[in-house]
């Protein structure tokens, strides 16, 4: 008789603090940002039987081509997505296999066999609290326990047993996905509804003074003045960075909009971003400070007394140190 071949279940589970990461964050600010959350994800479900990694296999053109035809989406949304995963360390490629970083610690599974005896174990368990003898009465362990003329039977029963509570877990497990489908899809709703907003108040304050977090970007045509050349020389951050820095302060929306910033102003910032980033790239050190006093209604000077924030103040280190770490937060109004 042909040996049976075992079954494996394989499931993606998602953390609760998934859409409080910093890369995702950053990927639903794309403007196809729903879109690409959405491929990400099941780029992971198409990866989880191979422990993360997708094999391309020259059925097509290019890896976007054949991913788009296996999720049939569109190939330039595949490309833009595994580009992004790329450039944020969620996606690496080792010649013809892509292998998404954060799969494996998302991946569970089970084969058949080990789902059985589980099952037994909780039903063995269930039996012996059951039969426990109290008081000496052994009379009562004689009553609970199931009659049964021969192993055979009690086989058949412990059987009969599993397999109903096998339809009963498969039950609740279907219960639990459509709630977190559905979850899920509230999530992504919301999101498109705060991005339409901002965007409806944009175009009405086109011609007013922007409101906090709509300022437009710096016009490429202003950048800082570069520094000299022997004075470059010591500054590590590149003119993207010094931009977005700029950029990020103006949409805080506290003073009027920066063109540029000073020498001395780079040199400082420098000195912050490789004093507090860790090693990390400039943008994320960069940011992770805007997200803190974002998050404090009183650097934003909504409270009373007002605070002013100047931009020289946010520069000295043992302030910038103290904003990374909440000292300014709404405590009582956010989580930070």
């Amino acid at each position: 008789m042909a040996e049976s071949k075992v079954k494996k279940y394989y499931w993606i589970k998602l953390k609760e603090g998934f859409f409080r990461e910093r890369e995702i964050k950053k990927m639903l600010k794309l403007d196809n940002g729903l879109a690409c959350l959405c491929v990400y994800q099941r780029l992971m479900l198409l990866a989880m039987n191979s422990e993360g990694y997708l094999a391309y296999e020259g059925t097509e053109e290019s890896m976007f081509e054949q991913l788009a035809l296996e999720l049939d989406e569109d190939p330039d949304l595949i490309k833009e997505t595994i580009d992004f995963c790329i450039k944020n360390e969620l996606l690496t490629i080792d010649g013809d296999l892509y292998f998404l970083t954060r799969a494996p610690e998302l991946i569970g599974s089970e084969t058949d066999s080990a789902e059985r005896v589980r099952k037994h174990r909780k039903i063995k368990k269930a039996l012996q609290c059951n039969t426990t003898v109290t008081d000496g009465n052994e009379s009562e362990t004689d009553e609970l326990l199931p009659e049964t003329n021969s192993n055979t039977e009690k086989e058949k029963d412990l059987d009969s047993d599993l397999n109903k509570d096998s339809d009963t877990d498969l039950n609740k497990e279907r219960e639990r996905d459509l709630d977190l489908d559905s979850d899920l899809n509230i999530n992504l709703q919301a999101q498109q509804l705060e991005k339409i907003r901002l965007a409806k108040i944009a175009e009405l304050n086109k011609y007013n003074k922007p409101e906090k977090g709509l300022v437009p970007l710096v016009p490429e045509s202003a950048p800082p003045p570069p520094p000299p050349p022997s004075e470059k020389n010591d500054i590590s951050l590149s003119d993207e960075d010094i931009k977005y820095f700029i950029h990020s302060w103006n949409n805080l929306g506290v003073s009027e909009p920066l063109k540029e910033i000073t020498f001395k102003q780079i040199q400082k910032l420098d000195e912050n971003v490789k004093q507090f980033g860790d090693g990390r790239d400039p943008v994320d050190t960069i940011g992770n400070l805007f997200d803190s006093i974002t998050d404090s209604s009183y650097l934003l000077g909504e409270t009373e007394p007002k605070f002013n924030l100047m931009l020289n103040w946010v520069l000295v280190s043992e302030n910038w140190g103290k904003i990374i770490i909440g000292d300014y937060c709404n405590w009582e109004e956010s989580t930070c």
